[in-house]
């Protein structure tokens, strides 16, 4: 959890850029959204985050509509969770959970679960089962099966498997009219037909059902893997048999005729999803998303009677920053579906996920023409009218689905899974339902005429620190009064200037262990101050303390912080609290908004015609000596605008001996992108002679530094015999010296 912690923070104050809002293509809006996780009726148990190596269920990775499973005139969701450690006695097993829907995105029954204790489903440690789900009725029984993706399967109940890692594989589920799994059939590099697989392919990161693109009445799939020898990513499209078994398979890569452009990294097959018959020639096409290069790739796709993979693809057009007209980034392309034809023009629209844009994810409506090009798009993120509750890395956007019209008023709906959510828990993962409407044009004031709707960060307006003693310490009657006393501190700002601008000189404020330090910030914004999504203190020393581990101090600069004495308020989700040691004993963050449009001695009005001040107060009880500090204050907006300022003060807890930092480890932690990325590479390493480019290329740092013995490392990571962090702090060591 350190490792992740820390890496949070950082990735918190990572400078945002906005661009400006884009104009509807057609006029859809957000009518109302619920969010399903483990705290709503009827849904799913769902478990926390641990240590790195058990990063907790991850519930809403991926998402498919099953169709009306329970007879109740509604569709039902298969959502998956692929963390999950239900059923397998050890980490990251995986789990699918059936949402039964009622009309208004709640829940109309109990969630059932089909994890790797099922008799009939072979799934097990780091398997990572549920990775992807689709529907897909193989048997024509008129009951929706399932084809479940488990990215990381290694096949390891079967002796010739020896040696494989990562593979991957596709689980076919057979079900039965009362939702129970008759039979299963697996789809991996041992079958007949099946594809050609290698180590860390990662085959199954994406499924999607394609429909019978063969023409012999059965429906076929698509799935993605990384092929990992360069992660440029391919598809594999299986031609399908009733009993689940394979006619043929073909492979999709940057080498097939009239296919993908691609590059190492791209991930192309990070998603899949069938988009019916775009251009009208009577055959279905694809959408591919490749967020290594934050791209969908569609592809036009010939009559293919299973053909080979060179006379399978028509043609490739490109969705991406340049065709869109908007800048897209932050993994645009983690995952694609269809919406069916949104604006009436009888042409099949997109929604395409972006798990970490915006800091907490979004999803993009894309609304198509028949060439391929995006003509329009809608924006959905934290700062959406009617939106979702989305904190910063939820990781919203990593899965969505077409979900039909769930609530009857004739638009098509979706789910979206945001699968670091941390409601009730860390990591546990939320799935929202997101209600469309039809709205007048003329009224979108939020996204039409404007450049940007909200492109300024709140403002520092008043900052008060309070210092409360207590000097009865040598009273010892506890009948007596407790005396105590209180030091105020008090600065106002100009809110002319977009941040408060001090002179060099800084008041010093000297407390003593026990005293209570309360830290009030006044803050206003241009927009509603109902879309402040939150704020934070910290401290940041003038000079490190020489008994403060490096670990702990991996961003001491004049624009860090030291996260043992860090406090932060977050609007829609769980306060965090970084004081590893308990050297701090905090109260809960006090809000206050005080807003309206009625004109009074404040100065008035913002862009809502409102104005007011969003009052937050930190109370702080130091419980050991302290060196001088500075004090460090934070606020963000719902459209990821924020502030940072360093108060004009110093703060010190006196007393002899100084705050004390531990840790097992002495090397700063080195900053890397993608953790999960970095998990799913290492967490079952089998061997110490495996190339290490691959943790190379996530670490962002030349292969030559990384010598082959780190093989080592990971491989102990994987025995749990070192953590995540030991061997992250080693590489920091071996590059530093």
């Amino acid at each position: 959890m350190q490792i992740k912690i820390i890496l949070s923070v950082l990735a918190l104050f990572s400078l945002v850029f906005l661009v400006p809002s884009d104009v509807f293509g057609a006029n859809i809006a957000i009518k109302s959204s619920e969010e399903i996780n483990s705290s709503t009726n009827n849904g799913p148990t769902l478990e926390d985050g641990g240590p790195v190596s058990n990063p907790g269920d991850q519930f809403g990775n991926s998402v498919a509509d099953m169709g009306d499973l329970n007879g109740d005139g509604v569709t039902d969701l298969v959502v998956g969770a692929w963390t999950d450690d239900d059923g397998c006695g050890g980490f990251n097993c995986g789990a699918i959970h059936i949402l039964y829907m009622d009309t208004d995105g709640s829940l109309a029954a109990s969630t059932d679960e089909f994890d790797c204790s099922h008799a009939k489903i072979k799934c097990g440690n780091w398997d990572g089962f549920g990775k992807s789900v689709a529907p897909i009725d193989l048997n024509n029984d008129g009951v929706s099966d399932m084809a479940v993706g488990a990215h990381k399967d290694n096949c390891s109940a079967d002796s010739a498997c020896a040696g494989w890692n990562d593979r991957g594989v596709i689980h076919i589920l057979f079900m039965d009219s009362d939702e129970n799994v008759t039979s299963v059939e697996e789809i991996d590099g041992r079958v007949s037909n099946g594809p050609n697989l290698s180590n860390n392919d990662k085959f199954g990161w994406s499924v999607a059902n394609i429909g019978d693109y063969d023409g012999d009445g059965v429906d076929d799939l698509a799935a993605g893997g990384f092929k990992t020898s360069s992660s440029q990513g391919a598809i594999f499209i299986m031609f399908m048999n009733t009993d689940g078994s394979l006619d043929k398979t073909i492979e999709i890569n940057s080498g097939t005729t009239n296919g993908p452009d691609l590059s190492n990294n791209d991930q192309f097959g990070w998603s899949v999803a069938n988009i019916g018959d775009l251009n009208g020639d009577g055959v279905i096409d694809l959408a591919v998303g490749a967020r290594g290069d934050d791209t969908v790739h569609i592809l036009f796709m010939n009559s293919c009677n299973q053909c080979d993979a060179n006379a399978a693809v028509s043609s490739v057009v490109e969705i991406n920053s340049t065709t869109l007209g908007v800048t897209v980034d932050g993994t645009f392309g983690d995952s694609v579906a269809s919406m069916g034809d949104l604006d009436s023009d009888n042409v099949q629209d997109l929604v395409i996920g972006s798990r970490t844009d915006t800091g907490g994810g979004s999803v993009r409506i894309v609304f198509m023409n028949t060439d391929g090009s995006p003509k329009s798009s809608v924006l959905i993120d934290s700062t959406s009218s009617n939106g979702p509750a989305i904190s910063s890395n939820d990781w919203f956007g990593n899965a969505v689905a077409n979900i039909g019209d769930l609530d009857g008023d004739g638009i098509t709906d979706m789910a979206v899974g945001a699968e670091q959510d941390d409601h009730g828990g860390t990591n546990r993962g939320a799935l929202h339902i997101i209600f469309l409407q039809e709205i007048d044009e003329e009224t979108d004031e939020e996204t039409k005429g404007d450049e940007c709707y909200d492109c300024e960060a709140p403002k520092l307006a008043k900052v008060e620190i309070h210092v409360t003693s207590n000097t009865s310490d040598e009273i010892i009657n506890d009948n007596s009064p407790q005396i105590s006393e209180t030091r105020d501190y008090v600065w106002t700002f100009d809110q002319k200037s977009p941040y408060p601008i001090f002179d060099d000189y800084k008041t010093p404020i000297i407390a003593d262990p026990g005293d209570e330090v309360q830290i009030i910030l006044e803050l206003t914004d241009n927009r509603t101050l109902e879309k402040i999504a939150d704020s934070g203190t910290y401290t940041n020393f003038l000079h490190k303390p020489n008994d403060m581990n490096t670990f702990y101090a991996n961003n001491f600069d004049e624009y860090g912080k030291v996260s043992t004495t860090y406090y932060e308020w977050h609007q829609t989700g769980d306060d965090l609290f970084y004081d590893y040691d308990n050297t701090v004993q905090w109260s809960p963050a006090d809000v206050v908004i005080d807003e309206s449009g009625e004109l009074d001695n404040r100065v008035c009005c913002n862009q809502d015609d409102l104005a007011g001040t969003f009052t937050i107060s930190f109370k702080i009880k130091f419980l050991q000596p302290m060196q001088t500090t500075d004090v460090w204050v934070q606020g963000t907006d719902m459209s990821g605008n924020f502030f940072k300022v360093s108060l004009p003060l110093t703060l010190k807890v006196s007393g002899n001996e100084p705050l004390v930092f531990k840790s097992n480890v002495n090397q700063k932690v080195l900053g890397f992108y993608d953790e999960s990325m970095l998990n799913d590479v290492v967490s079952d390493w089998t061997g110490s002679q495996q190339d290490v480019s691959e943790i190379a290329i996530i670490l962002g740092i030349p292969d030559e530094q990384l010598p082959p013995w780190v093989a080592n490392l990971a491989l102990w990571v994987s025995e749990d015999k070192i953590s995540m962090g030991d061997m992250i702090v080693s590489i920091e060591h071996l590059i530093n010296n």
